[in-house]
């Protein structure tokens, strides 16, 4: 232990390593102690509840396109700020009437695309129902006339948050116009930062104290020389971003075939290569592979393949953790492996 914390390290250090593997004071003032109490931080990192996920799957799981309520038409969806021409929105009141001018007129005007991000509380969208209802219905028809959408999502709060975000996304993903990404910059505990852009004509943008929301002043660009800002401002965190989470409407059964020939390629190839058919598949529309790098599932939605790759370092691992206790279940050897999967070969 020694060799991570001696007499010479700074105090600050010592208390953000006691943070982190949860020592107490005493156990830092005793190298043994601490040295014990890291070890078993160690051992148990790559422990990870696996409830959030398997719940997550369960939803996409049973998900259907014919689940969905019926949506407003957009000119009932934006009602009557549509005609708004205001440049200065106050509130939570304020910046939903603004989303609603600024997808409508998307819409009308047939732009293709949207850049959006927000790291300040959901509660703008899911507190009111008639809003939400709106919100859905114009989204829905944006993304489904073509227009695609590119967000940053804030993963600050965990990983409870980035599932419950693409769940409430997943109608709008199996358009296949939806491109999540997260910032690797970590958000602050002072400010919120809300910039909704289409690049050609419109800019929703507010920068506030958090709990300040209620009397946030939201303005409404429309000038060119705001816009050319806004547009580097958004490439720049762009820039300092990664996919989060990406959906592709593009895994054909010959792909499938060709994807199963690689698994018995893989296993022959490298000996320590392991693949677990289940003899109960958990879910009924769900392929599901996970790496430390990337984690993927194949799942089918009114008989559409949907291919789903999440790459943020937390989710990976929660996936993987889930692969691995189904792991411990199931083996099989690689001849009754390679005569189970050749009739799924085309």
């Amino acid at each position: 232990m020694s060799c991570f914390l001696n007499d010479s390290t700074p105090c600050l250090t010592k208390f953000a390593l006691a943070q982190f593997i949860g020592a107490t004071e005493e156990e830092l003032a005793d190298e043994a102690a601490c040295t014990q109490r890291l070890e078993k931080w160690l051992r148990t990192f790559r422990v990870m509840d696996t409830s959030l996920i398997e719940t997550f799957l369960d939803d996409v799981d049973s998900f259907s396109p014919d689940m969905s309520m019926p949506l407003l038409s957009p000119e009932e969806a934006v009602g009557d700020a549509a005609d708004d021409t205001s440049t200065v929105y106050v509130g939570i009141a304020g910046l939903r009437r603004a989303i609603l001018r600024f997808l409508y007129a998307a819409i009308q005007n047939k732009k293709p695309q949207l850049l959006l991000y927000s790291d300040q509380n959901m509660a703008w969208m899911v507190e009111d129902r008639d809003f939400a209802m709106r919100w859905v219905s114009l989204m829905s028809a944006y993304v489904n006339s073509g227009g695609k959408i590119q967000i940053i999502h804030n993963v600050d709060r965990g990983l409870g948050e980035m599932l419950a975000a693409i769940r409430a996304w997943l109608p709008l993903y199996v358009s296949g116009n939806i491109e999540s990404w997260y910032c690797l910059k970590p958000g602050g505990e002072r400010f919120f930062h809300t910039q909704f852009l289409e690049p050609e004509d419109a800019c929703i943008e507010a920068s506030f104290v958090i709990g300040g929301e209620n009397e946030t002043r939201y303005s409404y660009h429309t000038q060119e020389e705001k816009l050319a800002y806004f547009r580097r401002f958004y490439k720049e965190l762009l820039r300092n971003s990664r996919p989060l989470f990406r959906a592709a409407l593009f895994y054909t059964p010959e792909e499938y075939a060709h994807h199963l020939r690689s698994i018995l390629s893989l296993m022959q190839d490298h000996p320590y290569y392991r693949f677990y058919p289940l003899a109960d598949a958990p879910f009924t529309q769900i392929r599901l592979s996970a790496s430390e790098q990337a984690a993927q599932f194949n799942c089918l939605v009114a008989s559409q393949p949907l291919t789903f790759t999440a790459t943020h370092p937390m989710m990976c691992r929660a996936f993987v953790s889930f692969a691995e206790r189904l792991e411990e279940q199931y083996s099989m050897d690689t001849h009754a492996l390679e005569a189970m999967l050749k009739p799924y070969f085309i």
